[in-house]
């Protein structure tokens, strides 16, 4: 499986490649298969398997020699100094059909009446359960007039205008507003080490030619 995956992407194509591949070369072993194999050959070509296994693990261990504590804590200070300034919105909505549906909640609101009650109440969205609460979002997470919308209001507010969108009429509450946060250490080291890991693997590869006497031939000779 692992040989066809660089060659085909559909994961049930490979799959079936890779069981037909099995079935076949456990029947032929049945039959005249034994006796067929050029022993000289398998030899060779284990060995050569066995170099490149081997050689693959020594760099993969000494990867992970450079892999330290202190190395990985730099890439993660330096992750979190580029990290992007984003805002997230924390809010909720009520979704309606119409216009006229929009505006009564909104004078509902004005009333005194609770948004969380509402949007159980009339909210045809599948956060109508839990007070039409969506956690926090980024504006480009909405579709944009929704967007506008809530990132124009303060924390505690609502809109007084009803917003239209593709899916109806919205009134929206914001509950709060904040600043995306970089992942926790032990959250991104997994991520920093992969992409340190080529890093690593080419100052490995720099220091073994340095360390070597290398000559290098032209076409020529």
């Amino acid at each position: 499986i692992q040989q066809l995956k660089s060659q085909l992407e559909a994961g049930e194509v490979v799959r079936r490649l890779a069981v037909s591949e099995a079935v076949t070369v456990v029947a032929r072993e049945r039959d005249e298969f034994k006796n067929d194999l050029n022993l000289v050959v398998v030899k060779k070509q284990l060995e050569q398997a066995r170099a490149q296994i081997t050689r693959g693990v020594y760099i993969q261990n000494a990867v992970q020699k450079k892999m330290t504590e202190d190395r990985l804590k730099g890439a993660y200070n330096q992750y979190v100094a580029n990290f992007p300034k984003v805002e997230e919105v924390h809010a909720r909505h009520i979704l309606v059909k119409d216009e006229s549906a929009a505006k009564d909640v909104i004078k509902q609101l004005e009333s005194g009446a609770k948004f969380e009650d509402l949007a159980k109440e009339k909210s045809i969205d599948a956060t109508a359960s839990n007070g039409g609460d969506l956690g926090y979002f980024l504006k480009t997470d909405v579709v944009p007039a929704f967007g506008d919308a809530a990132f124009t209001l303060a924390p505690g507010s609502y809109t007084k205008e009803t917003v239209k969108s593709e899916f109806g009429y919205h009134v929206i509450m914001v509950e709060d507003k904040r600043r995306r946060a970089p992942l926790a250490f032990e959250k991104a080291k997994a991520f920093l080490a992969a992409q340190l890991q080529q890093a690593v693997l080419e100052e490995l590869v720099q220091e073994w030619r340095d360390a070597a006497k290398v000559e290098e031939f032209d076409i020529n000779g």
